[in-house]
């Protein structure tokens, strides 16, 4: 027989007000840990490529990344949330063993109120791994 525990109505009721508050917090990307010197190595390893400069290179897809970037503050400019949407990009290919991106495109979209941010940046890449040249 399975065992079921009483909840009292208010704990229901305040979690159901904390849980939300909770995933509106968690939904903005808050980028890598630029403090820690392994990971701006690594991360300093990612290259971003236009067309031109991958054209002679091999290098296979490795998934196509998006990154949503939120900077708290109303008045923030939005150059430094695209930046900071590019590093977090450049980490996020790290993980997945990519060492460049190609098709770089970044969307300012500014107040999000769905995911509680007030000035977003949505931003989309392909993340790629170049093969060594023999």
């Amino acid at each position: 027989m399975p065992l079921l525990l009483k909840v009292p109505q208010e704990v229901i009721i305040k979690l159901q007000i904390i849980i939300p508050f909770l995933l509106l917090l968690a939904s903005c990307a808050s980028g890598p840990d630029l403090s820690n010197p392994e990971v701006r190595k690594g991360v300093s390893t990612v290259k971003f490529y236009d067309q031109m400069e991958i054209k002679n290179k091999k290098y296979q897809l490795v998934k196509t990344l998006k990154v949503l970037y939120c900077t708290g503050n109303v008045g923030s400019l939005t150059h430094d949330s695209e930046n900071a949407a590019r590093s977090t990009l450049k980490y996020e290919a790290l993980k997945i063993g990519a060492n460049g991106l190609i098709n770089y495109l970044c969307h300012l979209k500014g107040l999000d109120f769905a995911r509680n941010c007030w000035n977003m940046s949505e931003c989309y890449a392909e993340a790629i791994k170049i093969e060594p040249r023999n």
